[in-house]
């Protein structure tokens, strides 16, 4: 089954998700800049791009913390409000409980000519879930 809802997120909020990935997505190795997604796992701090190693961002050496206490707050409010939909929506899922990772995407436009190099690197492509990842039971995507 599948639901798709419109609007469900409003505009300052999505900006802020877009500023947080692209603050994740800034620690990635210089190779990211390649193109492809990548991948910041905010719960952990692990990043990862195509042709990049990982790297956690709670572990750089900057002094400089990635996100602040608001960042947290809507990420955590986002994700609790997408696991209430996800209820709503498939009666069977009434305790739903969140595996890691959650994570967020962002594709870097800067090389038109960047072509994925295995499935995992591409934005989207058709799948189930619980046969792409066994232990997914239901998945969420903005």
């Amino acid at each position: 089954d599948r639901v798709v809802i419109d609007d469900w997120l409003p505009p300052a909020e999505i900006d802020a998700l877009r500023d947080i990935a692209r603050r994740g997505a800034a620690a990635a190795d210089a190779a990211a800049a390649a193109g492809g997604p990548t991948i910041i796992d905010i719960n952990s701090g692990f990043v990862m791009a195509p042709g990049a190693r990982l790297v956690n961002l709670y572990q750089a050496k900057s002094k400089r913390k990635p996100f602040g206490g608001e960042d947290y707050e809507l990420y955590r409010s986002v994700i609790r409000r997408l696991k209430a939909e996800v209820e709503a929506a498939f009666p069977r899922a009434s305790a739903l409980y969140f595996t890691a990772p959650t994570f967020l995407t962002r594709l870097s436009g800067e090389n038109a000519t960047w072509e994925a190099s295995e499935p995992h690197d591409e934005y989207y492509q058709w799948h189930v879930d619980r046969e792409n990842t066994p232990h997914y039971e239901f998945s969420g995507l903005l």
